[in-house]
């Protein structure tokens, strides 16, 4: 897999045409990022944040859906990398700017969830701060299942927790990073 698939996957999740969510080919991002998280995290983040920044409502809609989605269903490394500034930053740009309030309230509702149920990722309780909204006001409801969060405006998607030792010694990798 190269970054020029996983635009092209990206922009057949979030394509203007498209009336719902294409669930099907969200988990199958989701499961080609669970393969290799290491690589493809970044390829998919990059994305969709190009997703996120077309001038088109429809579209920021899909790929804010698709990013939650990712969040929810993938390791915790992929919560890690969007916390970064260059991709919480673009979900906050979007959050601001937008002249959608429904766009502008998902914005705010996937970011307190994110804080919710990441708080050691600091930027995302940041950017909450950044765009006024409390941590504790988010009406989503992830509950932690593992490495796995549900939330309940979306499909749920396979278990995909992983115990296998590659992943133990990422997330050791991770945990020292944040500490």
């Amino acid at each position: 897999m190269n970054q020029q698939k996983a635009y092209t996957l990206v922009a057949s999740c979030t394509d203007r045409s498209l009336t719902a969510d294409a669930w099907d080919r969200i988990f199958n991002i989701v499961d080609f990022v669970n393969k290799n998280p290491d690589e493809l995290t970044i390829y998919f983040l990059s994305a969709i944040k190009a997703r996120l920044s077309v001038k088109d409502v429809h579209v920021q809609q899909l790929a804010l859906n698709l990013l939650h989605a990712l969040v929810q269903n993938c390791q915790e490394f992929f919560a890690y990398k969007l916390s970064g500034a260059e991709y919480i930053g673009e979900v906050e740009k979007l959050c601001r700017f937008t002249q959608s309030a429904t766009l502008k309230k998902a914005c705010q509702d996937d970011i307190a969830a994110w804080a919710k149920a990441y708080p050691k990722f600091k930027n995302f309780a940041k950017v909450l701060n950044n765009i006024h909204v409390p941590v504790t006001s988010a009406n989503s409801n992830f509950q932690n299942q593992g490495n796995q969060y549900q939330h309940n405006q979306h499909v749920q998607h396979s278990n995909l927790n992983s115990n296998n030792y590659a992943n133990q010694q990422q997330h050791a990798q991770l945990q020292s990073n944040v500490n």
